[in-house]
């Protein structure tokens, strides 16, 4: 079943502990809680700063030692090259920077690529902002045929 991914730490985490491989993000949807500079530019600021083993960043636990912080960039490296062709393909929403996720954009993204919109009256009103796992629960609980990765 394609995936959607809801959450960019919760990706890098399944990375790490090959819950999932590079080849799974290929053809899937990308829908981050955090803005598009952040992800875009993230293997910068690691190139630039000192990583101490275990040091968590994301929510991803930097298990290996600084001298193979080269791999783990290389890594973010292919990852910002599947998103940037996700981008062509119409297969990501970022969040707008500043301001929060919305199920209207998720709405975007699922509808520009065929699939069924969540029926926005369907969302409990108490729910404001869009998180990773109200997106993943809304589009279990909607029918929508996409495996939602939210942690």
């Amino acid at each position: 079943m394609r995936k959607i991914f809801l959450s960019f730490s919760g990706m890098l985490t399944d990375l790490s502990l090959a819950v999932i491989r590079l080849e799974d993000l290929e053809g899937s949807l990308f829908y981050f809680g955090c803005a598009r500079e952040l992800v875009m530019n993230f293997q910068n600021h690691l190139r630039n700063s000192s990583i101490e083993p275990g040091t968590i960043i994301l929510g991803f636990s930097l298990s290996f030692p600084e001298a193979r912080k080269g791999e783990f960039i290389g890594i973010l490296e292919k990852i910002v090259a599947v998103l940037l062709q996700a981008e062509k393909e119409d297969r990501v929403e970022w969040r707008p920077h500043p301001g929060r996720t919305s199920f209207k954009q998720l709405n975007y993204l699922l509808e520009r690529n065929g699939l069924e919109p969540i029926d926005l009256s369907q969302v409990p009103r108490a729910w404001k902002q869009c998180t990773a796992k109200r997106a993943a629960i809304m589009i279990k609980k909607s029918g929508i045929p996409l495996d939602a990765m939210e942690v």
